[in-house]
């Protein structure tokens, strides 16, 4: 269950970062600086201790490690789908130019 819930957190974190960012600028001080690219990181790390709090509280077992794959899953969700159909799509005009030539 944390596993599934660790794929949610990374999949929105793209999506709730603008939120979150806003938060952490009312939260700088000149001592406490945080730069344009750690939002994000620091909203995936926030959702994911977010997901470890709430398997703790309702006492499912949140193994670090797959909170991390599970995250790291969710984040990269977009990305990994579109690689996987690009191959898809590789594969099938690889395949076409030899069946077309079996043909004649």
């Amino acid at each position: 269950m944390s596993f599934i819930l660790a794929i949610i957190a990374g999949f929105v974190t793209p999506m709730v970062e603008g939120t979150v960012s806003g938060f952490l600028q009312k939260l700088q001080t000149k001592d406490i600086q945080i730069e344009a690219g750690e939002n994000r990181a620091l909203t995936f790390a926030i959702l994911l201790l977010g997901v470890a709090v709430l398997a703790n509280i309702t006492g499912v077992s949140a193994n670090a490690f797959w909170l991390l794959i599970g995250g790291i899953l969710g984040l990269f969700a977009m990305r990994i789908i579109a690689a996987v159909k690009g191959m898809a799509s590789k594969k099938k005009t690889d395949d076409a130019p030899a069946e077309a030539v079996a043909e004649d």
